[in-house]
């Protein structure tokens, strides 16, 4: 699902994202939305990758993105995000 540069996204990502149990590609890249990284999103255990650079969003990076098996690309540059990335063994 690509939502990068949609300039009519703005808020938070909503918790309903966790839904989309199929899903391996979302960029919410260069858009306007603010907030938490909701936890619902890393109960998608397809996505591969997951971007959210030049966002207005805030706070830690969940230690359930630890989780994410088939994660292999986490775009997070030029955002106020806090914590570390736990490799999965």
């Amino acid at each position: 699902l690509d939502l990068e540069s949609n300039d009519h996204l703005k808020g938070t990502i909503p918790t309903e994202i966790g839904r989309l149990s199929n899903l391996g590609h979302l960029s919410l890249s260069w858009t306007s939305l603010s907030g938490t990284l909701p936890l619902e999103i890393f109960h998608i255990r397809r996505l591969e990758m997951f971007s959210v650079s030049g966002t207005q969003l805030t706070g830690t990076i969940p230690t359930e993105v630890g989780q994410l098996s088939s994660l292999g690309t986490f775009h997070v540059y030029i955002l106020v995000l806090e914590g570390m990335m736990v490799p999965t063994s």
